[in-house]
């Protein structure tokens, strides 16, 4: 008798998320989305206009999947990329983590604005590998 795999919290995140200007780290892992089929990819091999499903795993907080997404830009290991299709409960898990990691009143101030015009989730920021960037500011206190 087998029994099922379950998905383990990875030890160290691998990206940066960034959503409605406020970050969180997670362990990301990028598919490209073609048709039915949906293949592991690493943000190198994206460009403009790729068609991806995120899975999100939250260093704090549930896992949770963008469904499709639609890739905007694409910097050495940043990329961005225009949300078309995620769960309602999905976007609401997604705010709860970046508000649990809210810094600062300005960046409380943008969550807030956002949160009041609406809570659709339209636009995520990925960085990867973000133990390379040590003495940079993390992206929700600069944004």
């Amino acid at each position: 008798m087998s029994t099922p795999m379950r998905r383990l919290r990875p030890a160290k995140p691998n990206c940066e998320v960034v959503v409605h200007g406020n970050g969180f780290l997670a362990n990301v892992e990028a598919f490209a989305v073609s048709g039915s089929a949906s293949d592991p990819v690493s943000p190198g091999s994206l460009k403009p206009g790729d068609r991806i499903r995120l899975e999100i795993v939250p260093d704090q907080g549930p896992p949770t999947t963008v469904q499709l997404g639609i890739v905007q830009w694409v910097d050495g290991s940043a990329l961005g990329a225009q949300v078309i299709m995620m769960e309602t409960d999905a976007q609401r898990t997604i705010d709860e983590v970046a508000w649990a990691n809210v810094r600062g009143e300005l960046s409380l101030f943008r969550w807030l604005r956002k949160t009041l015009r609406g809570n659709e989730l339209s636009y995520i920021q990925l960085t990867f590998a973000p133990e390379l960037r040590k003495a940079q500011v993390r992206l929700s206190e600069a944004a």
